[in-house]
């Protein structure tokens, strides 16, 4: 239960992209919350497995949420990296 704080979540669009049968790759995202934002690195990435890079930063805790996935509160300066997997194009929050 998240306690105080801010939940961020993230809005997403999924591409997908002919991948002609190359090999799969991992689609890297930074992300800094500031002020209940989500600043993303990216605003789209292809289907398949991308690792958010969330950094808190400011003096109140935030939570990141995505593709069902979420971060422990983040104060200023802790980072917290999640893995999610996208199967379908689409937009994710």
């Amino acid at each position: 239960m998240f306690r105080g704080g801010v939940l961020v979540v993230a809005l997403l669009g999924v591409l997908a992209l002919p991948g002609g049968g190359a090999p799969a790759t991992t689609t890297t995202v930074t992300v800094r919350l500031v002020a209940g934002k989500a600043v993303l690195s990216r605003k789209s990435v292809p289907t398949g497995t991308v690792r958010f890079v969330v950094t808190g930063t400011g003096g109140i805790a935030h939570e990141f949420v995505v593709g069902g996935k979420r971060t422990r509160p983040l104060s200023a300066g802790r980072r917290q990296t999640l893995v999610v997997r996208f199967a379908k194009p689409g937009t994710y929050r």
